[in-house]
């Protein structure tokens, strides 16, 4: 089964005239979207119970629970959980299960590790959601002792095939009564990951609703008045059924969010051949098919008023430890131009300063354990991040001492150049750094520490 993360460029566009056709349609959309856009106002509760009655009233009447979802959003006020402001007070992981050639269930020692680490990490006093097979509940409740005052609430899944990105198929929402809410798109086409959220719905008092928007959570950054949304997913869902402009979008997300809507990417930010080679792994817009590996808010506001927000630039991992053999022999220079475009639509917005990205050509899985491409990034924008009473952490992924890794021929020391430049410029903005195990495995699979993580609740937020 294929549980790659990043779409499949190839069978989506399979020539560069049907690469070159959606572009076409999408063209003016794709200049319009740069801006900041809004949404409608809220439903009043009564308009949702008489288009409700009027449903029941009418036998022939067509009925989708979608849009009432939406409905109800609205109506409850609900506003997209921040990427950073807050304390993280409740944390979703998924603990997928493997069966060995005898059936039994077991869980993988290599994913373990990046949890513990990750709780141990994040200190004391937090509530986790943790969805895990029941016969691997007793190995998890143990995680309770990494921390004092950690609450496990342990959400039981044997019927379906999860996977360990529990960051995707779902958006954190929060109601105007303080209602924890996972809002889904309409679809999410990897492994059973769709049936997550329902899953915890019934088991605890997170709620669950689904849009009719097409969206990944990984390509969502929320804020408090501004949420970031990468382009693939305004392209993805343009020309259907009530999204025909990039404003009915817009208005969608916003409507959703309780937040103005800020696309990022565009024509300019990548080239099919280089999707082709799976050099790039977006729809098309993005040079990476999820902004969170490239973009972070950070919740700090610079010197010139605007809050800052760091986008990984390949320029500047190359600035750090050169043009390396294991990179490939791609031109790091004309894929740093690629990420030029989301620069300029975020200055409009904030100030935006720099972490290295540095792509890897290799297999650091073994010959022949995965068919997807071997062009990965290692990232230090995927990170945990809290900014809260004058407190702020970041627990930034590490990548030099993954043993795994390093017996594929990956360099430790140009990874702890890259450490280094990455944690500076977060202790520069008054972060404190938590560093956690190495994650050059989980970077081979197009991921890091963020995307295996959901946050759930966040303390107070404006």
């Amino acid at each position: 089964m294929d549980i790659s993360r990043p779409p499949n460029f190839n069978e989506i566009y399979p020539t560069l005239d049907t690469f070159d056709r959606a572009l076409e349609a999408a063209g003016e959309s794709l200049q319009d979207s740069t801006g900041r856009l809004s949404g409608g106002s809220p439903l009043d509760p009564a308009e949702i119970e008489k288009m409700i009655a009027n449903t029941m009233d009418a036998p022939d009447a067509a009925f989708s629970t979608r849009h009432f979802s939406e409905a109800f959003a609205r109506a409850m006020h609900t506003r997209i959980s921040p990427s950073c402001l807050g304390r993280i007070e409740n944390l979703l992981i998924t603990v997928p299960y493997y069966r060995d050639g005898k059936g039994n269930v077991s869980l993988d020692p290599r994913e373990v590790r990046h949890f513990r680490t990750l709780i141990a990490a994040l200190g004391d006093n937090r509530e986790y959601t943790i969805v895990c097979h029941p016969d691997t509940r007793p190995a998890v409740e143990t995680w309770s002792d990494l921390a004092s005052g950690i609450h496990l609430n342990i959400v039981e899944m044997s019927k379906f095939n999860f996977t360990i990105w529990a960051q995707d198929a779902y958006v954190g929402l929060r109601g105007s009564s303080g209602q924890q809410i996972l809002a889904e798109g309409i679809l999410f086409p990897r492994q059973d990951d769709m049936a997550v959220a329902d899953e915890i719905a019934t088991q605890t008092n997170i709620s669950a609703l689904q849009s009719y928007l097409y969206f990944q959570g990984g390509n969502i950054l929320g804020g408090s008045d501004l949420t970031l949304v990468g382009m693939d997913y305004m392209i993805r869902n343009l020309g259907r059924f009530g999204l025909k402009t990039v404003q009915d979008i817009a208005g969608r997300y916003a409507s959703l969010f309780g937040t103005d809507i800020l696309f990022l990417g565009g024509a300019d930010s990548g080239d099919f051949n280089w999707y082709q080679d799976r050099k790039l792994t977006g729809y098309g817009t993005q040079p990476i098919f999820h902004i969170d590996m490239y973009v972070t808010r950070t919740g700090v506001t610079g010197n010139d008023g605007k809050e800052i927000v760091f986008l990984g630039r390949p320029k500047f991992a190359k600035d750090i430890v050169g043009t390396r053999p294991e990179q490939g022999g791609v031109d790091i220079d004309r894929y740093d131009s690629f990420f030029e475009q989301t620069e300029q639509q975020l200055n409009r917005h904030f100030e935006v300063r720099h972490l290295p990205l540095f792509m890897v050509h290799g297999n650091v899985n073994g010959e022949g354990y995965r068919a997807m491409n071997e062009f990965y990034n290692l990232t230090f924008n995927n990170v945990v991040i809290e900014n809260f009473d004058g407190t702020k952490n970041v627990v930034l992924s590490t990548y030099a001492d993954d043993v795994e890794a390093a017996r594929f021929g990956v360099d430790p020391q140009v990874r702890r150049d890259l450490e280094q430049a990455a944690q500076d410029e977060w202790k520069r903005i008054g972060y404190t750094v938590h560093r956690t195990d190495s994650h050059e495995i989980l970077s081979h699979a197009m991921s890091s520490i963020h995307c295996i993580t959901k946050t759930v609740r966040r303390g107070s937020f404006p």
